[in-house]
């Protein structure tokens, strides 16, 4: 099953890159800090939740503690997005979660939908939560290829 896999992969790789469609964006913006794979700060102080994904929570008090994959995921993040670069925000049907935090799928400079490079990479789950699903499909099958790759070439993704 692997070597089939894997010959999938090598023939047809792009059958198993999800990308869901760039719609472009309401609101650009700048990021102050990443607080974890799933939420940053901005310039301005607003929280930004990345909808449609959770990834493993930080313990900031003493991060050797942290979930599994949670400083893996921020790292992440870390590569593609820095304090001062600009962010582009499109947001779904429900603007703010109940902690008060802007909900947005969130976009690097370039254009890279920072919610799916997560799912993509492993360390995200897809969640969806009340009406925010504009992308779950999409979503939903970069974490199914994502899992697939996990199977196939062993336990170096966080599913």
């Amino acid at each position: 099953m692997r070597l089939l896999f894997i010959l999938f992969a090598v023939f047809f790789p792009c059958a198993l890159s999800a990308s869901c469609p760039n719609e472009g964006w309401e609101e650009t913006v700048t990021l102050k800090q990443i607080n974890d794979g799933d939420t940053v700060t901005l310039e301005n102080g607003r929280l930004v939740r990345f909808i449609g994904i959770n990834t493993p929570e930080i313990n900031h008090r003493n991060k050797s503690k942290s979930e599994p994959y949670a400083l893996q995921a921020k790292a992440l993040l870390e590569r593609y997005i820095q304090a001062g670069d600009k962010l582009h925000l499109l947001f779904d049907k429900s603007k703010h979660d109940k902690y008060g935090r802007l909900l947005a799928y969130v976009y690097s400079k370039t254009g890279r939908n920072l919610a799916l490079l997560q799912l993509q990479s492993g360390y995200a789950k897809h969640w969806v939560v009340g009406k925010n699903d504009h992308f779950w499909r999409c979503f939903q099958k970069a974490e199914r290829r994502a899992r697939l790759r996990k199977k196939a070439f062993g336990p170096i993704l966080n599913l």
